[in-house]
């Protein structure tokens, strides 16, 4: 008989060793495999958010705590000295108006005051015909007509720091100052393409690109460059608002403490973009080192179980290994049968361990999802919530959607893998020490 029949037999050979050896391994491997599986499933979690969540923060003009007054926009001064914060990567400039067309307004005239409501005199005239209204809560009279947004930006990123959708044409080229991007239903209801022309004030205006509008209020939206739009209001180089990003995802904190550092939070409020995803980023990541540990201890367990039990293995069959030795079984042939019996035994017990995990991982998973996520809910601050209003932020349970633990055979392969190593060390040390003695020295001891 070989020396692996001999030692996958040897296996069977104790029934009630073999029940008792193989359930310690199970929940040994049990607790491995559904930490592995954590691990994997909030590490590629964590990724995929690091990519939404972009580097992006918000920096406004702070407003008082009892929404009564703002401070003023931002100068040229502050904006050189921003510039200087470690990590920083990009400044986006925003500035924002409004425009209407001289008909709708001498249409509106008469009713309810809508030239003080919509600036009067003081707002910009435009060629344009709105594409947005507002119901009057008398049905009996006409829906308002709401003004052109006109936006003013140094970058092609929206006000909440994402990259302009363009259904059709080019992005912004600030060198070229007459040129704009429209909304959508701006430019369906004014008949525009791209090259077409429309005016605001006495300028002369040509498309350079159709925009995808991402809400109704966007659709009624004309984005000009930065400098275009102080110069169309007559207005100095005041900034009303920043979009800053940071050159990688992890050193968005720092930069905003930076720029808090700098301008002073009586001045300026930075918030984050994305302060769920954050959030989430974060408590993934706790999670992913939470279960990277555990799955080391599992394994450290599971190997000095696996140690500990052929240890007492071998020593019990010091006779039968005399036996082996006295008729010419090579050292080589002893530790090859041993070894066959533990990678069966440990086999065994990984394969129940693998199906427990399979059946418990999701659960685990969640539980610790659910107490990290709920441990790192803080406190909201008054800017946050004004820019989470403002940009429709997506919620904490949104962004753990869909997070769970899925098998797949490269997680099978490295379980079956490691636990064969483990299996192989743990006995190969004992089996060889063992083997070593002298065949009359084993059964004198016996």
């Amino acid at each position: 008989m070989g020396a692996i029949s001999r030692g996958v037999k040897n296996t069977f050979r104790n029934g009630l060793r073999t029940t008792g050896f193989a359930v310690i391994i199970a929940i040994s491997m049990a607790l491995a495999f559904s930490m592995l599986l954590a691990n994997q499933a909030v590490k590629e979690r964590g990724s995929q958010l690091k990519k939404q969540m972009g580097t992006s923060v918000q920096v406004r003009p702070a407003v008082a705590a009892d929404f009564s007054s703002q401070a003023p926009p931002f100068s040229p001064k502050e904006i050189a000295e921003l510039s200087r914060v470690s990590h920083l990567k990009e400044i986006v400039k925003y500035t924002a108006t409004s425009a209407q067309n001289p008909k709708e307004v001498k249409a509106q005239s008469a009713g309810e005051g809508a030239s003080a409501i919509y600036g009067g005199d003081k707002q910009l005239k435009t060629s344009l015909l709105s594409s947005l209204e507002w119901p009057t809560r008398d049905k009996s009279k006409p829906a308002r007509i709401l003004p052109v947004t006109i936006e003013g930006t140094s970058g092609n990123r929206t006000v909440d720091g994402k990259s302009i959708a363009l259904l059709k044409g080019e992005l912004l080229d600030q060198s070229k100052k007459y040129e704009a991007l429209v909304g959508k239903k701006l430019a369906e209801k004014n008949k525009l393409s791209v090259g077409s022309t429309f005016t605001i004030g006495n300028k002369k205006i040509t498309v350079r690109g159709i925009i995808k509008d991402e809400a109704a209020s966007r659709g009624n939206i004309v984005i000009l460059p930065f400098a275009t739009v102080i110069a169309l209001q007559h207005k100095k180089d005041e900034v009303s608002e920043l979009t800053v990003s940071a050159d990688t995802v992890e050193n968005v904190e720092s930069m905003q403490t930076a720029m808090r550092a700098l301008l002073g939070e009586k001045r300026a409020d930075v918030v984050s973009l994305q302060p769920e995803a954050a959030q989430v980023v974060a408590s993934l990541k706790s999670i992913e080192n939470i279960s990277f540990i555990t799955l080391v201890i599992a394994l450290t367990a599971a190997a000095l179980t696996i140690f500990l039990t052929m240890l007492l293995v071998i020593r019990e069959r010091k006779r039968e290994i005399g036996i082996l030795k006295a008729i010419g079984a090579s050292n080589t042939k002893i530790i090859t049968q041993f070894l066959a019996e533990a990678l069966m035994l440990t086999l065994i017990g990984a394969l129940i361990g693998m199906g427990i995990a399979m059946l418990a991982s999701n659960t685990i998973l969640q539980s610790l999802l659910s107490s990290e996520l709920r441990n790192g809910q803080g406190t909201t601050s008054s800017a946050t919530i004004i820019q989470q209003s403002s940009t429709q932020q997506p919620t904490i349970e949104t962004l753990t959607a869909g997070i769970g633990a899925l098998i797949d055979w490269h997680l099978i392969f490295y379980g079956v893998s490691s636990v064969i190593v483990i299996a192989f060390i743990a006995t190969v040390v004992p089996a060889f020490v063992i083997a070593k003695i002298r065949p009359a020295q084993i059964m004198r001891s016996n």
